[in-house]
């Protein structure tokens, strides 16, 4: 008698678990058609203006992900290495002249690791070009 118990609770528990959400609206996304909605503190991929070179986001990087190259005043290459970025913000919050944002992309996937450095230009560089 105890064993018929068991195996009707076994069948009748999950029915009960599955009638209860049966009716509750759905909680995920169909992903690639619905986008999420991000919160507007959400760090992603880094974007890039009017940087002056100052060097200061490279000292604030705790992982190095950061290089800049000059030629004089001129910044020639900002490059991120996002597979080693963690996203802190480091380099957002103590930009001197809010040069670097960290932006709403989060499809960042790549193949080869090497695809994952970035250069970023910036605003005043593009119009030179």
């Amino acid at each position: 008698m105890n064993s018929i118990f068991n195996i009707l609770k076994g069948i009748i528990t999950p029915l009960i678990t599955v009638l209860k959400h049966l009716f509750k609206p759905a909680i995920t996304l169909q992903y690639p058609e619905e986008k999420p909605n991000l919160p507007k503190n959400f760090r992603g991929c880094h974007t890039l203006k009017n940087c002056i070179g100052c060097g200061i986001c490279i000292q604030s990087c705790p992982c190095r992900a950061i290089s800049i190259t000059k030629d004089g005043n001129k910044v020639v290459s900002y490059k991120i290495d996002l597979g080693r970025c963690m996203f802190c913000g480091n380099c957002q919050y103590y930009c001197p002249v809010n040069a670097i944002h960290l932006g709403e992309k989060f499809e960042l996937a790549k193949e080869n690791r090497s695809d994952l450095v970035i250069e970023l230009v910036s605003n005043e560089q593009k119009g030179e070009n």
